[in-house]
């Protein structure tokens, strides 16, 4: 089955079997033949994955998502828990996003999108207070915002993400919080982001005037016919407009 020079139709016929034959034990040579497979025995392998109906195979692909041989094999591991929605996943994945391999770190955020609740709000910020470089806390703050429209009242979310940003550790991590606020909005949000609009630092400036430019209300327009006026940057002007 994992012979890369076997036709690939009977491969893909083996994979399938293994749809109701399968179990926790298969999980690892699936997840081999997934990563070193291409086109439709990789996604053979995938389907596979999703598809056992068997519980100890959510138990083995979360211990793998961490302690899989290979950053690829992690992805696969990931995606195959978001794929079965596995219950109780969500520390394995908080885990992973402190991976110091981006594809890892980004596919625990993307999973852990298709398993939140409200609930998870909190440590999602608290995860994504704790990484680095720009792909990553763009993948974070996409799960942030997923996670903060779980809630009933939007103003509770709001207020979770003002906590977090006030106790960011750096700027980058400040600047994509005042994005997320831009995209939720509220008269909390808005309060944030118009102070932050004429902040002495650059970073954080530029931050919240390009989340002021994508509220989603009409509630920023007064701060943004200012910056249209007022800023000295072309770029904030264009933006405001």
């Amino acid at each position: 089955l994992a012979e890369q020079g076997k036709n690939d139709d009977v491969r893909i016929a083996a994979l399938r079997a293994l749809e109701s034959l399968g179990d926790e034990e298969t999980v690892p040579l699936l997840i081999k033949i997934a990563v070193e497979s291409k086109g439709a025995v990789a996604n053979a392998a995938k389907t596979t994955l999703k598809e056992i109906p068997v519980p100890e195979v959510d138990t083995e692909l979360l211990r793998l998502v961490n302690e899989g041989a290979t950053p690829e094999e992690q992805v696969i591991a990931i995606e195959s828990v978001a794929a079965r929605k596995s219950a109780d996943s969500m520390d394995e994945l908080l885990q992973a996003t402190g991976s110091d391999d981006d594809k890892v770190a980004i596919a625990a955020f993307k999973a852990a999108s298709e398993v939140l609740t409200y609930k998870d709000l909190k440590p999602l910020l608290e995860a994504h207070g704790k990484v680095e470089g720009d792909r990553v806390l763009r993948e974070g703050s996409r799960t942030v915002i997923t996670a903060a429209r779980e809630f009933k009242k939007p103003e509770d979310a709001v207020t979770r993400v003002v906590t977090a940003y006030e106790a960011a550790p750096n700027d980058d991590v400040k600047t994509s919080l005042l994005g997320v606020l831009g995209e939720l909005g509220t008269s909390k949000a808005l309060e944030i982001l118009s102070a932050n609009a004429s902040s002495d630092n650059e970073k954080v400036r530029d931050g919240a005037i390009r989340a002021l430019a994508q509220f989603p209300d009409a509630s920023a327009l007064d701060d943004l016919m200012k910056i249209a006026t007022d800023s000295e940057s072309e770029v904030h002007r264009v933006l405001a407009v």
